[in-house]
């Protein structure tokens, strides 16, 4: 929200308050006042930014080739890991590694005493890319053990949230043998319950052993009774068993609720983008490259 030294030399954004914040997708006039508590006031002018480039583009063909056209390099491109950092000056250190966008990266201190300790700064859980965020971390952590740092510094100061499966794979990064909780409940208003009910129709004769990649989807949904675990991490027996409704101090909840990322359906076809967490899968058995007690969240 505030300014923060390591997200501006990232990223160039300065907080919220520098922007719109999660505000700027509202009109917020040409104007904005503050006012101040001895009674003075600063007017400042509200200009607008405009992310993307649209020299020339000038007509809707134009606008397509520009922004909609799928561009046969781009994955290539995005999977590639920065190798220069023209956010970053003096006053901050250069990272060892980073994402393209600079939301992960990963640095070593060199003060005197503190040769031995790494850190990574995690701006957020939302990349560009949710697989070269992870190859970034997992190469990060190879490469600061390799080279002697024995300490490391998680540095959250800047995040501003993102996926939970994102940050489910870091913990499991640093912790292999751990298995996160994560467990929630859904609200089961009438729309909700509504969404479950077509998706039970549509799933009552499913079929794991027969299934198509069409089903798959709505198979592993949160609407799915099928799918997710309870809170002993055991599968539902039933619809009612998942969705209830149960009354929590007077309103209608549905059971408690937790992925089963154990499921093989949840990466057996890439239909989002986290098929394969850290801990699951094809990515078991890693090695804790820091003890716990040598590890810092900031």
């Amino acid at each position: 929200m505030f300014y923060n030294r390591g997200s501006f030399a990232e990223t160039g954004e300065a907080g919220y308050f520098w922007g719109g914040g999660r505000l700027q997708y509202i009109y917020p006039g040409p104007t904005t006042t503050l006012t101040f508590a001895n009674g003075s006031s600063l007017i400042l002018e509200n200009i607008a930014t405009v992310l993307a480039n649209f020299s020339d583009v000038a007509n809707g063909q134009q606008f397509y080739d520009r922004f909609c056209a799928i561009d046969v390099d781009y994955d290539e491109e995005e999977d590639s890991a920065v190798t220069s950092f023209s956010h970053f000056d003096s006053v901050y250190p250069q990272p060892v590694i980073a994402t393209n966008e600079s939301m992960l990266s990963g640095h070593y201190l060199d003060g005197q005493g503190y040769e031995d300790v790494a850190v990574l700064t995690v701006l957020a859980f939302d990349p560009q890319s949710v697989t070269q965020f992870q190859e970034v971390a997992q190469q990060f952590l190879v490469d600061a053990k390799r080279d002697g740092k024995t300490k490391i510094i998680i540095d959250l100061s800047a995040n501003v949230g993102g996926y939970i499966l994102q940050s489910y794979d870091l913990f499991r990064q640093f912790f292999p043998t751990i298995e996160q909780e994560g467990i929630s409940r859904w609200r089961a208003g009438k729309a909700f319950m509504a969404m479950a009910d077509i998706f039970a129709t549509k799933l009552d004769k499913f079929d794991p052993a027969i299934t198509t990649d069409h089903q798959i989807p709505w198979n592993i949904s949160w609407f799915s009774h099928h799918f997710d675990l309870d809170a002993s991490k055991k599968p539902f027996r039933s619809f009612d068993d998942k969705f209830g409704p149960y009354q929590v101090k007077g309103d209608n909840f549905t059971n408690t609720i937790q992925h089963n990322l154990n499921d093989p359906f949840f990466s057996s076809i890439d239909i989002h983008p986290f098929s394969s967490v850290t801990g699951y899968g094809s990515r078991r058995n890693f090695t804790q490259h820091f003890e716990a007690n040598n590890i810092i969240l900031v």
